[in-house]
């Protein structure tokens, strides 16, 4: 098995969150992690963040597919 990562995104914040395929114990997974942005400019890994191996993800993809606009609509409702 290639032991190889695959950048799937990456979105652009003082806090960036990057979406990539991971190899961990012979395993594909699908990790989607928090990043921070160190004193010397380097971007490094926070502990938010979750690996989804491909049933998980499957099962999430579904849950947010089926609710996106209810799931939107709840992100949108500010309650302050």
């Amino acid at each position: 098995m290639e032991n190889k990562e695959k950048q799937f995104g990456k979105i652009e914040k003082r806090m960036p969150i990057i979406v990539k395929g991971i190899i961990f114990k012979k395993k594909r997974l699908l990790d989607i992690r928090k990043y921070y942005i160190d004193k010397n400019g380097d971007v490094k890994p926070l502990h938010k963040g979750i690996s989804l191996g491909y049933e998980d993800f499957e099962a999430v993809l579904d849950i947010l597919k089926k609710n996106e606009e209810d799931i939107m609509e709840y992100l949108e409702v500010d309650e302050s």
